[in-house]
């Protein structure tokens, strides 16, 4: 399907792809590209039209190139290990090459015959490759599969949203990664300022199963497309009673702090922030009322509080509307 976006767009129905752009291509204001005998032809249509974008010339698109093979499932968690089906688009003129630790697939890497079981953490990449060994896009999904790894079904957590927030938070499992995309606040007091002890309530989304976790190592990775305060809440009793760790890149700090009851408490705190669309891994570790956060394997902040000893973890956000969690994991001590 083909359509008039910016410039022209089109939709893979076969492949349910999504939408993709040719920047700088489009007929004019008034008329669409046309799909014809296999091509797509892009008249001129430039007369009376005023934008940047209209041709001055007729075009004709051939499908070209190679498609990239299909991910079967397309990531996750798993405490079990995962079979993974990859599939090309044409079979018979295809061979599909992968790798299991990021790095780009080439016609020197392994090439795939039939499924294969992962029994540990993995990053795929697969690509295929066609005539002359002309390759497709990369295809990636990430899998943890780990024992210690939290699963991301909808029965084992559940949402929470301040009182007074808004709009309704919109949290999703999707891949293996759990996302939030609704600017979901409640400005109290001095929350839109500076501040890194202001109490910014937001949303949670809190872990049903954990409620007896103690002493041990919290982790997992976090990113956000947007600006605003992301974080975790563990050794939760309630929506009232936790430790958080924050972090905010528009305020620049990144900070611990003890929610009790009405008395919100800064426990210690820096200047960090974060970098909106970088990934983070996060680890939190637990030793009576020792606190120690590392952020990417370097200590980013450390106290003592004996307030809580034991409770679940909940993923946090406030005002933030792009936030992805994955590899959320707990391991006892």
């Amino acid at each position: 399907m083909v359509f008039r976006s910016a410039t022209l767009g089109y939709f893979d129905l076969d492949l349910n792809r999504g939408t993709e752009e040719f920047g700088g291509i489009r007929p004019g204001c008034w008329i669409n590209v046309l799909p014809v005998g296999g091509l797509v032809l892009a008249p001129d249509g430039a007369a009376g039209c005023v934008c940047s974008y209209p041709n001055q010339a007729w075009m004709a698109l051939r499908p070209d190139g190679v498609r990239p093979p299909t991910v079967q499932p397309a990531g996750g968690t798993s405490q079990q290990p995962v079979t993974v089906i990859l599939q090309a688009h044409r079979p018979q003129a295809e061979e599909i090459r992968y790798t299991l630790d990021g790095a780009t697939p080439t016609t020197g890497s392994p090439r795939y015959r039939e499924p294969f079981t992962l029994t540990r953490t993995a990053v795929l990449q697969a690509r295929s490759f066609g005539a002359d060994h002309r390759a497709s896009r990369v295809a990636t999904a990430h899998f943890v599969v780990d024992s210690s790894v939290l699963l991301l079904d909808p029965e084992h957590w559940r949402t929470w949203d301040a009182p007074g927030a808004n709009p309704a938070s919109a949290w999703a499992a999707i891949n293996g990664e759990i996302i939030q995309t609704a600017n979901t606040l409640v400005n109290l007091g001095q929350a839109m300022g500076p501040a890194p002890g202001a109490e910014r309530p937001g949303t949670l989304r809190l872990y049903e199963r954990g409620f007896d976790f103690r002493n041990g190592e919290l982790s997992l990775e976090i990113q956000s497309t947007d600006n605003d305060t992301v974080g975790v809440a563990f050794r939760l009793a309630d929506t009232e009673h936790y430790y958080l760790w924050l972090m905010d890149s528009e305020r620049g700090f990144r900070a611990l702090a003890a929610k009790d009851g009405a008395n919100y408490a800064l426990l210690t705190a820096n200047q960090e922030g974060y970098v909106p669309g970088q990934w983070y891994e996060v680890r939190v570790r637990l030793e009576g009322p020792r606190i120690a956060v590392y952020v990417d394997g370097v200590k980013d902040l450390e106290c003592e509080d004996a307030r809580y000893v034991a409770g679940t973890l909940a993923l946090y956000a406030w005002g933030n509307s792009g936030v992805k969690f994955r590899k959320v994991m707990f391991r006892g001590k």
